[in-house]
């Protein structure tokens, strides 16, 4: 039973490094930017690679200040409102006096 376990974790572990190994070689060899035709030279190969990752650092770091300011602005709203829905809370209908007027209500 031991010996079941210590192997499925040494397999879990070998998988586990195997798969970052993978992934630091997919971003190692990342090209956003390849040039047409497909270049052999290094350098230039080099140059494209370090455009890639400078692209991808400028958009992560301008979305991070996009969300960061979206939500830390204030929204102000502005809303028409008749004299008749400030002092009774809703509209009045033709003829009707604000409770203010009646004296049912104290603004004061």
């Amino acid at each position: 039973m031991e010996g079941t376990s210590l192997s499925s974790v040494a397999n879990t572990s070998r998988i586990s490094s195997n798969l970052s190994a993978k992934v630091k070689s997919y971003l190692r060899n990342l090209n956003l930017f390849p040039s047409i035709p497909p270049s052999t030279n290094e350098y230039r190969l080099r140059s494209e690679r370090i455009a890639t990752r400078l692209y991808i650092i400028l958009l992560m770091l301008s979305l991070y200040i996009l969300v960061i300011y979206t939500s830390l602005i204030t929204v102000t709203e502005i809303v028409a409102v008749s004299a008749s829905e400030v002092t009774t809370g809703f509209p009045l209908k033709i003829g009707e006096k604000p409770l203010s007027v009646l004296g049912l209500v104290d603004f004061g």
